[in-house]
């Protein structure tokens, strides 16, 4: 056996150029930018959000009958949608799309933190995955969650507590994606951090019961919208 056949690792790895990685990786950006196409026929998500803000602050809220397709976030993130209510459909719409992109960017950035990846390589990474790129011109905020989640991986990572906890806690409006959080802070026994992720939940009650008209029991109503949906 030769030095250099010693030299190689058991199993070989699969290895690419990195003109192949931004070939694939352009083509997926390209493919979900090409929602934006067809972005004035996806506008049922942003309505509902809209529709949300425009009912935060009363008991309508959680009506399941104001739409076959109720508001299934908790009620305090409608306060976030008060501003577009205000709007036109339409410019809310696009304005959303816009503030998406940003945020995409935004988790590159702290992609690079996270992962001591180059800049131009995590805005690939991040805006080839088609759910962020695509959300905003859904009428969605999925890159949203994206920066929340990086944000607590980075806060984990540099063990900042604060920044973990908040970060969790935010992502309290998206409960399932949260979740997974809290189960890896019990599971690596961060109580400050945890106890942060409490203080955010107790401030979305209570901006849920002010979205709901002073309706201190609205977790209730909201699990019933949810299994209806």
């Amino acid at each position: 056996m030769t030095n250099s056949a010693a030299a190689k690792p058991a199993g070989a790895q699969l290895r690419i150029s990195n003109a192949r990685v931004w070939a694939y990786g352009g083509a997926l950006v390209a493919i979900g930018l090409c929602t934006v196409l067809i972005a004035n026929t996806w506008q049922t998500d942003w309505i509902i959000l809209r529709s949300a803000g425009a009912l935060a602050g009363t008991k309508r809220l959680l009506d399941a009958s104001n739409s076959t397709t109720p508001f299934v976030y908790p009620p305090g993130v409608a306060w976030f949608f008060v501003p577009a209510a205000r709007l036109p459909v339409a410019v809310g719409f696009y304005l959303n799309s816009v503030l998406m992109l940003c945020a995409c960017a935004g988790a590159a950035i702290i992609a690079t933190r996270v992962y001591g990846l180059r800049l131009p390589l995590a805005m690939l990474l991040v805006f080839a995955w088609a759910p962020a790129t695509q959300a905003g011109f859904l009428g969605q905020f999925t890159p949203v969650a994206l920066v929340l989640s990086l944000l607590a991986v980075l806060g984990l990572v540099k063990r900042n507590h604060v920044l973990a906890g908040a970060s969790i806690g935010l992502l309290l409006y998206k409960p399932p994606d949260a979740t997974a959080f809290v189960i890896l802070l019990l599971a690596r026994k961060e109580w400050r951090a945890l106890a942060i992720v409490a203080l955010v939940a107790g401030a979305w009650y209570v901006a849920g019961v002010l979205a709901t008209g002073s309706d201190w029991q609205w977790p209730t109503l909201y699990f019933q919208v949810i299994r209806h949906y």
